[in-house]
Protein backbone atom coordinates (compact mmCIF):
# COMPACT_ATOMS: atom_id res chain seq x y z
CA UNK A 1 0.00 0.00 0.00
CA UNK A 2 1.57 3.70 -1.15
CA UNK A 3 1.07 6.47 1.89
CA UNK A 4 0.54 9.80 0.79
CA UNK A 5 -0.33 13.06 2.38
CA UNK A 6 -3.71 14.68 2.07
CA UNK A 7 -3.22 17.42 -0.21
CA UNK A 8 -4.75 20.93 -0.26
CA UNK A 9 -7.32 20.70 2.45
CA UNK A 10 -10.09 22.31 1.94
CA UNK A 11 -11.93 22.86 5.65
CA UNK A 12 -15.70 23.34 4.84
CA UNK A 13 -17.76 23.07 7.97
CA UNK A 14 -21.22 21.15 7.71
CA UNK A 15 -22.89 23.25 9.11
CA UNK A 16 -22.53 25.53 6.05
CA UNK A 17 -24.75 23.83 4.62
CA UNK A 18 -27.24 24.11 6.43
CA UNK A 19 -30.42 26.80 7.05
CA UNK A 20 -31.29 28.48 9.83
CA UNK A 21 -33.71 26.06 10.55
CA UNK A 22 -31.77 23.37 9.84
CA UNK A 23 -33.09 22.22 6.78
CA UNK A 24 -30.44 22.00 4.15
CA UNK A 25 -29.48 24.83 1.62
CA UNK A 26 -30.52 24.83 -1.46
CA UNK A 27 -28.32 23.27 -4.54
CA UNK A 28 -27.11 26.79 -5.92
CA UNK A 29 -26.14 27.64 -2.26
CA UNK A 30 -24.44 24.17 -1.92
CA UNK A 31 -22.47 24.65 -4.91
CA UNK A 32 -21.45 28.07 -4.22
CA UNK A 33 -19.63 26.49 -0.40
CA UNK A 34 -18.37 23.45 -2.16
CA UNK A 35 -17.01 25.86 -4.99
CA UNK A 36 -13.85 24.88 -3.86
CA UNK A 37 -13.42 21.43 -4.54
CA UNK A 38 -12.76 19.84 -8.18
CA UNK A 39 -15.30 17.20 -8.93
CA UNK A 40 -13.14 15.69 -11.55
CA UNK A 41 -10.62 15.03 -8.80
CA UNK A 42 -10.59 12.36 -5.91
CA UNK A 43 -12.04 14.10 -2.76
CA UNK A 44 -11.46 12.44 0.66
CA UNK A 45 -13.96 13.63 3.24
CA UNK A 46 -12.71 13.08 6.93
CA UNK A 47 -12.77 14.49 10.26
CA UNK A 48 -12.20 12.82 13.61
CA UNK A 49 -15.46 11.24 15.06
CA UNK A 50 -16.91 10.33 11.31
CA UNK A 51 -20.21 12.64 12.07
CA UNK A 52 -19.16 15.80 10.68
CA UNK A 53 -17.51 14.03 7.35
CA UNK A 54 -20.86 12.00 6.72
CA UNK A 55 -22.40 15.26 6.27
CA UNK A 56 -20.07 16.64 4.63
CA UNK A 57 -20.00 13.20 2.00
CA UNK A 58 -23.88 12.79 1.89
CA UNK A 59 -24.31 16.57 0.12
CA UNK A 60 -21.54 16.24 -2.02
CA UNK A 61 -22.27 12.35 -2.99
CA UNK A 62 -26.39 12.31 -2.97
CA UNK A 63 -26.84 16.14 -3.31
CA UNK A 64 -24.15 17.39 -5.60
CA UNK A 65 -23.45 14.00 -7.12
CA UNK A 66 -19.30 14.32 -6.55
CA UNK A 67 -18.22 11.13 -8.18
CA UNK A 68 -15.38 10.33 -6.55
CA UNK A 69 -15.28 10.56 -2.89
CA UNK A 70 -13.93 8.48 0.06
CA UNK A 71 -14.32 8.76 3.72
CA UNK A 72 -12.19 8.59 6.13
CA UNK A 73 -12.05 8.85 10.17
CA UNK A 74 -9.52 9.43 12.78
CA UNK A 75 -8.85 6.02 13.26
CA UNK A 76 -8.09 6.08 9.48
CA UNK A 77 -5.94 9.29 9.71
CA UNK A 78 -4.12 8.03 12.52
CA UNK A 79 -2.62 5.13 11.03
CA UNK A 80 -1.93 6.66 8.07
CA UNK A 81 -0.03 9.18 10.11
CA UNK A 82 1.84 6.67 11.53
CA UNK A 83 3.18 4.96 8.85
CA UNK A 84 3.97 8.75 7.25
CA UNK A 85 7.43 8.03 8.57
CA UNK A 86 7.83 5.32 5.72
CA UNK A 87 6.72 7.45 2.80
CA UNK A 88 9.19 7.84 0.18
CA UNK A 89 9.54 11.54 -1.63
CA UNK A 90 9.31 10.98 -5.47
Amino acid sequence: MKFQRICIPVNINWVDALNEDNTLKDISQLKEIYKEIDSSKEIIVYCHSGMRASYGWFVLSKVLKYPMLNFLTAQGLYWNLSNWKNERQI
